[in-house]
């Protein structure tokens, strides 16, 4: 599974290996508030690091299966391997 996710691109894999977080509104000092950022105010960057996160995401519903994925907020794949750590070399 490592390697295919490593196929589609550099940043899916991060994504796997760090996982997602919502964009979060900033305070004026620039430190994260609590309220999540609407995607109409997503930066390019946000937006490609959610595209990565989306591809990773569809390529363990499709390799794994929905069911053993948890669909969390964040991509948990290789912090556990979703129950399968011999997909993770």
């Amino acid at each position: 599974m490592s390697a295919f996710l490593k196929s589609i691109d550099s940043r899916t894999w991060k994504a796997v290996l760090k996982g997602w977080e919502h964009p979060a509104a900033l305070y004026k000092d620039g430190n994260k508030t609590a309220v999540i950022k609407p995607e109409e105010e997503w930066t390019s960057a946000e937006e490609e690091l959610a595209l990565s996160n989306n591809k990773a995401f569809n390529a363990l519903f499709i390799g794994v299966g929905q069911e053993h994925v948890q669909a969390d907020e964040k991509v948990h794949c290789c912090q556990g391997c979703l129950g399968y750590p011999q997909n993770c070399t």
